[in-house]
C-alpha cells in the first residue's frame, strides 16, 4: 500500500507540470494496471508523452525542470 501512495503522490506532482506545457500524455505499465484494478506490484509510473523532441513544450519542459 505505501508504494501505491507514494505513486500517486509523484502523479499528482506531475500532472500539473504536464498540463502547464501542454502535452499530450497517458499513463501506461503497471501504474496503469492499478487503476483498472488489477493487482500488480508498482515499482514506478511510466508517463508516454506525445512530442517531437523539437517540440518547443517538450524543450521548455526539459529545459526547466
Amino acid at each position: 500500500m505505501e508504494r501505491e501512495k507514494k505513486a500517486i503522490a509523484a502523479l499528482e506532482y506531475i500532472m500539473p507540470i504536464l498540463k502547464k506545457y501542454k502535452l499530450q500524455w497517458c499513463i501506461s505499465g503497471n501504474f496503469a494496471y492499478y487503476l483498472y484494478g488489477v493487482e500488480r506490484p508498482i515499482g514506478n509510473i511510466d508517463i508516454d508523452i506525445e512530442a517531437d523532441r523539437d517540440d518547443k513544450n517538450f524543450k521548455k519542459l526539459v529545459e526547466e525542470n
